[in-house]
């Protein structure tokens, strides 16, 4: 519960310390004293935004606004300020908190109502909020399947309409891998190939210059004849001189011996020069020298599309082939999104229609409930309805289901919206809450909602903030008892203007304005015993200091519940 509100420098609230009890604790005060402003402190310490014109008159004082709550016997300190700049800073138990965190954990905490925020009662989000949140028991784990469901259903169609929408592109990628992959497989190329072939064309190219040379050698080593013989016939002839000379010492034996090994070289050496001449003869080849030029340029043309070597021409083949697998596994993958889609379709529908058929089962349960506090609030002729209805999905939505033969839009908490009809008087049509213009009305229908809801919701603390606008007499004594009701499970706090409401209250508070010089603040205190006997007097009206006034007021109290 809220223990403490402390607020500096926030508007005319110069420096506020309050302590707060259980139960049901009233603040009171003439019109004008300041009522509204600790609400506004106390809205702007959870978090919201207000107009800077409401937090901050006097520039070299920044606001502070301290709430501090018992939790579970913990203490737990919220606080907001504005810095120098101008920025919003908010703390908790004195760590800096962003601000979204800090208003998550203080919406937890505190909840306020008033003629204010009444538009949140018309808002058909906040109605199946509460409806659904008043039978969470029964609903609550089928809204978290259909929010589950939901998110997969609307993912998966996402998936499943990209890879359709870009089905047309990737196909002609497709055909164009393939193209590349069987060009470069049909060529099969080979390691080293292109050097051999390169050294093949250069010796067929040159064939007839080769064996011209050749045959030159050829006959400078052997002649034309035995009688002009070459090189080989002179070596012997020199060999066979050498004979008589060479037994004569150890370096003409060398040389015998040399010339001895240079014929038989130049022997070889001429066998060799003939058959390379004869090879190259029957190798020579036009048709094959034309077969080499062509591959040889099919190579070429590879390097040119695919890379600057064979080995690069080959990782690329590799490369589209990986890029191939990955295009054709989409194929194949979309068959498998759309199989998990109809599984998801069908289970989320069933959760949907569970969830409708169990909404509509619950909510005669829910309108007696409201009629029921209506009826103690003086509103006993009123006819309250719940009314469930769906919207047609838009064409190429993701967030729309087929139920049946139709398409529904698909809200993250199901098919129905929700819309909160009532009938205040006998005769009168079923109208929506915003048709209401009456405030009293309105003011006791969210009671009576908040009253049913107090049984499920956790929020530890209210604040109605002048519920009690265009009501009095006995309707007012009604609403007193209901915020009396409410408060003993709940802390409540209630800004009143009528004594009926102020009487029932566990702890009263009267805020008053106070000028002195040119400065004019507010305060705030607890009022017990013969000064509440004042302030219930004041607040019936009249001379509120005569006798017969006071011992109304005091007879008021006496009677409280």
């Amino acid at each position: 519960m809220l223990e403490t509100i402390k607020i500096k420098n926030f508007v005319l609230a110069k420096d506020i310390s309050l302590d707060l009890g259980r139960g049901l604790n009233v603040f009171t005060g003439e019109t004008g004293a300041g009522k509204t402003l600790i609400i506004n402190a106390i809205r702007f310490c959870l978090g919201e935004d207000l107009d800077k014109e409401l937090i901050i008159r006097n520039t070299e004082k920044r606001p502070i606004v301290q709430l501090i709550f018992s939790n579970n016997g913990k203490e737990l300190i919220c606080e907001r300020t504005i810095s120098e700049a101008g920025k919003s800073r908010t703390l908790i138990d004195g760590l800096f908190v962003p601000l979204k965190n800090y208003r998550e954990i203080c919406s937890k905490l505190i909840s306020i109502h008033g003629q204010g925020n009444t538009e949140e009662l018309f808002s058909s989000k906040t109605q199946l909020q509460f409806f659904d949140y008043f039978f969470k028991d029964e609903l609550l784990e089928i809204i978290e399947n259909v929010k589950t469901l939901r998110s997969r259903y609307i993912k998966l169609g996402r998936e499943i309409f990209d890879i359709e929408a870009q089905k047309r592109e990737r196909v002609k990628e497709i055909d164009f891998l393939k193209f590349q992959i069987r060009e470069i497989e049909e060529a099969q190329l080979k390691e080293n190939e292109e050097e051999t072939l390169k050294e093949e064309r250069e010796l067929l190219t040159n064939a007839q210059r080769i064996i011209e040379a050749l045959n030159s050698i050829s006959l400078i080593l052997s002649g034309r004849d035995s009688e002009n013989g070459g090189l080989i016939h002179e070596i012997e002839t020199a060999l066979n001189i050498m004979k008589d000379i060479r037994t004569y010492s150890f370096n003409l034996e060398n040389i015998g011996r040399a010339f001895s090994e240079s014929h038989s070289i130049l022997k070889d050496v001429s066998k060799e020069i003939r058959t390379e001449v004869q090879k190259l003869i029957n190798r020579y080849d036009e048709k094959r020298l034309d077969e080499i030029v062509e591959r040889i340029n099919t190579l070429n043309n590879l390097k040119r599309k695919y890379g600057e070597t064979i080995e690069k021409v080959l990782e690329a083949k590799n490369e589209s082939e990986k890029r191939l697998n990955n295009l054709l596994s989409y194929e194949s993958s979309c068959d498998e999104l759309k199989k998990e889609l109809n599984i998801v379709t069908e289970e989320l529908t069933e959760n949907l229609v569970k969830l409708s058929s169990k909404r509509e089962s619950l909510k005669e349960i829910f309108e007696r409930k409201i009629e029921k506090e209506l009826g103690e609030l003086s509103l006993n002729k009123a006819k309250f309805v719940v009314n469930f209805k769906r919207e047609e999905g838009e064409e190429n939505s993701f967030s729309r289901i087929k139920i049946g033969d139709k398409n529904f839009k698909l809200f993250e908490t199901g098919l129905e919206r929700i819309e909160f009809l009532i009938s205040t008087n006998p005769g009168q049509p079923l109208l929506p809450l915003a048709s209401i213009v009456s405030g009293g009305e309105l003011s006791r229908i969210m009671l009576a909602i908040k009253t049913i809801l107090r049984e499920v919701d956790e929020t530890p603390t209210l604040i109605f903030d002048e519920i009690d606008e265009g009501i009095g007499g006995k309707v007012g004594d009604k609403v007193g008892e209901k915020l009396h009701q409410i408060a003993e499970s709940k802390q409540v706090i209630c800004i009143t203007h009528l004594s009926q409401i102020a009487s029932k209250g566990d702890h009263h508070f009267i805020i008053w304005k106070e000028t002195e010089m040119d400065d004019t603040s507010i305060n705030i205190r607890k009022v017990q015993g013969k000064d509440r006997i004042i302030e219930i007097s004041r607040m019936i009206g009249g001379d509120y200091q005569s006798e017969a006034s006071l011992a109304h007021a005091e007879e008021i109290l006496r009677n409280k519940p």
